[in-house]
C-alpha cells in the first residue's frame, strides 16, 4: 500500500475500448470503520457496480475536514473474489473526527463513495506529563537559561542531593564534556573535556561524579572539578548505577562488575545470556539488570528472578534502569521508544512516550521520544531522561 495525493487516472480513449457503449465510472459504498483506537482504524468499502469494466484501482481517502481539501489517499486492490476492501490506517489523531470516503476507478474514471464520519478514542491519560526541562534542540554545546541552552549528544545524567542535574555528552571529533544544570534551571559546563563521552554518570554521597566514557575508562570528578583515572581493563561496559555504601555496578558485555570506593573490581557470578546493558541496585541491595529483553533481579542471596520481559512488551534495548523512590524500577525502552515503569512483582506499565519516534512534550503517553537514554529522579519522584536525537533533556512528572 503507499499513501499519495489522488492523481487523475488516465481516461482510456473510447476507440480503445472493446464495447461499442461509452464506460462509465463504478459506483460503491463507503464501509463504516471498525477496529477504531485512538489513533488507528480500519477503512473501506464496497463497489457496488463495475460500471460494465475492470476496476483498475481503488482504496480510502480521508480528512478530518468533510471538504475533504486536504485529504490523505490509500490505494489497494480487490480481491478476486469479493468487490470489497478494508485498509488497516494508523497515525491518526486522537479524540478527533475523521471523514472517509471509498474511491474506485475503471477506463472511465475514479468515482468516489459516500462520506462516512467517525471519531477517534481520547488519548490514553495516565496522569504524567512531559516537559522539556532544558536544551533548545539545537545541537551545540551554548551555556545559559535552561531552555535557551544548547546540548551536543547528551548521554547520560545523574542528580544531587540538592537537585542538581549532571548531563555528559559526546560529540564527534571534539571528546566529551559535563554539563551543570542548576535548580534554578541555568545551564553551565562543568568539565570541559573528558575522554570521548560518558555512557552513564552516577554521583556518590560525598559528591563524586564517576563517569562511564566510551573510551572503556571510568573516571571520577571530585566535586572542585578535578579529574582522576577511577578504573580501567573494561570490555564493552554500558550501564552503570552505585549503592549506598558507594560501590559502582557497571554492565560489561555478559558481565557486572563491582567496583568499590577504594577501586577494587570484582566480577559478579552471574552471566548474560545476551548481553547485560542497563542496570540498577535498589536500597536493599537487590541488582536488576536487563539481559536482551528480560529484567532480571538478583537478591543478596544470589536467586535470580526474571521479571519481565517480550512477553510483556519490553524490547532488547533498554538502555537505562534507575529506582524511583517507590522501589519501581524505571526503564529506558530505547527499542520501543517509551519510559517504562515495572513494579517489583513484575508488572509493566508505561509511564511515557507514544511508541511513535520524534520530539513532543504533553501528556505522557501522547509524548514522542527521538532517543530514550539516561534516567535520573529526584526527591519528589518526578523523572528526568536524556532524549539525545533532540539535544533535549526532559522531565516526566505526575499531576
Amino acid at each position: 500500500m503507499k499513501k499519495y495525493l489522488i492523481p487523475t487516472l488516465l481516461i482510456l480513449l473510447y476507440s480503445c475500448s472493446k464495447n461499442d457503449s461509452k464506460p462509465t465510472v463504478a459506483t460503491l459504498r463507503t464501509a463504516a470503520a471498525t477496529n477504531i483506537t485512538d489513533s488507528s482504524a480500519t477503512l473501506g468499502g464496497t463497489v457496488t457496480n463495475t460500471g460494465g469494466y475492470p476496476i483498475l484501482t481503488c482504496g480510502i481517502r480521508y480528512d478530518t475536514n468533510a471538504n475533504m481539501a486536504r485529504a490523505l489517499s490509500i490505494e489497494t486492490v480487490l480481491g478476486s473474489t469479493s468487490n470489497s476492501f478494508s485498509i488497516p490506517v494508523k497515525n491518526l489523531p486522537s479524540g478527533a473526527a475523521i471523514y472517509v470516503q471509498a474511491w474506485a476507478g475503471n477506463s472511465a474514471g475514479i468515482a468516489y463513495g459516500n462520506t462516512v464520519q467517525f471519531t477517534t478514542s481520547p488519548a490514553p491519560v495516565n496522569g504524567y506529563t512531559v516537559t522539556t526541562y532544558a536544551g533548545s534542540g539545537s545541537t551545540q554545546s551554548a551555556d545559559g537559561p535552561a531552555l535557551q541552552a544548547g546540548f551536543q549528544y547528551p548521554l547520560a545524567i545523574a542528580i544531587d542531593l540538592t537537585g542538581v542535574l549532571y548531563s555528559t555528552e559526546g560529540f564527534a571529533g571534539n571528546g566529551g564534556r559535563i554539563r551543570r544544570i542548576a535548580t534554578n534551571g541555568y545551564v553551565t559546563t562543568f568539565v570541559p573535556n573528558i575522554g570521548l563521552g560518558g555512557d552513564d554518570v552516577v554521583l556518590d554521597a560525598a559528591g563524586n561524579l564517576f563517569d562511564l566514557d566510551y573510551n572503556k575508562t571510568l573516571y571520577k570528578i571530585s566535586p572542585a572539578g578535578v579529574i582522576t583515572t577511577f578504573a580501567t581493563g573494561f570490555t564493552n561496559p554500558i550501564s552503570m548505577d552505585i549503592d549506598k555504601q558507594g560501590n559502582i555496578f557497571l554492565t560489561d558485555a555478559k558481565s557486572i562488575k563491582k567496583i568499590t570506593p577504594s577501586g577494587a573490581i570484582s566480577k559478579l557470578p552471574l552471566t548474560a545470556t545476551t548481553a547485560f546493558i542497563g542496570v540498577a541496585v535498589d536500597p536493599s541491595d537487590n541488582i536488576y539488570v536487563a539481559d536482551g529483553s528480560n529484567l532480571e533481579r538478583t537478591d543478596t542471596l544470589g536467586n535470580v528472578t526474571i521479571l519481565a520481559g517480550a512477553a510483556q512488551g519490553l524490547s532488547t534495548d533498554i538502555e537505562e534502569l534507575r529506582i524511583d523512590r517507590n522501589g519501581n524500577i524505571i526503564a529506558s525502552d530505547e527499542g520501543n521508544d517509551r519510559l517504562r515503569l515495572i513494579t517489583p512483582t513484575g508488572a509493566v506499565t508505561t509511564i511515557a512516550g507514544s511508541g511513535v519516534h520524534g520530539d513532543k512534550d504533553g501528556p505522557a503517553l501522547q509524548a514522542k521520544f527521538g532517543s530514550v537514554g539516561g534516567i535520573a529522579i529526584d526527591s519528589a519522584n518526578n523523572i528526568f531522561v536524556v532524549d539525545g536525537a533532540a539535544d533535549k533533556i526532559k522531565k516526566i512528572t505526575h499531576n
